[in-house]
């Protein structure tokens, strides 16, 4: 799954929800995974109405003298159709704001329309603003913020190629058998040769929002599971699925590949 998600630039947490898989290591040969959000979990629209009676209102007004020409003359417009009723459904596309204010709006009816400009105003003065509460972050998000400081780069050498949108990531040289190490303490998610142009390869979860990948290596040094710390060595540099002996290293922020200078220290 995370090697799936790497290959296709996909948030892993995102792809385990579009296919309702709890755990990662649980998929199968031959089973469909699919790429994108399921069409069932598209979000709806909100249709709400207000809670108020709803009032019946006749344009014409009708002569209270006379009962009997009071009715007849309420049947007639009842079945000429010049009835009005209100309040009408409300409409909103779907949103955490537009559901918080659906929400409130249900829990205190609005006051009843006043024709007065002195009531308007006394209005507009008592009205109480809430702004809905904003969720909390979750635990595992707020685990770890991942500075320049707390990264390591992955080993020495020459950066043969920087970061861009077709290499997604860095390329640094060395000497065969060279270590690679973790450059931030995770668990290790993957560890193994099935994607394709990554060669012998290593992927370090970090926390719920980054990833890092280790590629082209000679000899992996660690397996899926196991838990690793910063600074220790996972795996030999070599040239698999590539002509020259190097590190393929990645940085992945939500699925998606950031320049890993902007975290790794600044080397002189």
């Amino acid at each position: 799954m995370y090697g799936i998600a790497l290959n296709h630039g996909i948030d892993f947490k995102k792809l385990a929800e579009w296919n309702d898989i709890s755990d990662p290591r649980t998929i199968r040969p031959g089973q469909r995974i699919s790429l994108s959000i399921p069409a069932r979990d598209t979000k709806p629209e909100l249709f709400a109405l207000p809670q108020q009676p709803i009032a019946t209102t006749i344009d014409p007004v009708m002569n209270s003298a006379d009962p009997e020409n009071a009715i007849q003359e309420s049947n007639n417009i009842v079945n000429a159709g010049n009835v009005k009723t209100s309040p009408k459904a409300l409409k909103l596309p779907f949103s955490e704001q537009n559901a918080a204010q659906l929400q409130y709006a249900t829990k205190e009816p609005l006051p009843a329309e006043q024709s007065s400009p002195v009531s308007s105003t006394a209005i507009e003065k008592n009205t109480k603003i809430e702004v809905a509460p904003q969720p909390e972050p979750s635990i595992s998000d707020k685990l770890v913020n991942h500075s320049g400081s707390e990264w390591i780069w992955p080993t020495t050498g020459k950066l043969l190629s920087s970061f861009s949108k077709n290499s997604k990531g860095l390329k640094i040289s060395g000497q065969a058998g060279q270590p690679i190490l973790a450059s931030a303490a995770g668990e290790v998610v993957y560890s193994g040769h099935g994607l394709r142009g990554y060669g012998n390869l290593i992927i370090i979860k970090h926390d719920n929002i980054f990833l890092s990948a280790y590629a082209h290596n000679s000899r992996l040094l660690v397996k899926e599971g196991e838990a690793v710390i910063k600074g220790q060595q996972i795996a030999e540099m070599g040239n698999t699925d590539t002509d020259t002996i190097q590190l393929h290293f990645e940085i992945r922020k939500h699925g998606k590949p950031v320049d890993p200078l902007d975290y790794l220290p600044h080397q002189s």
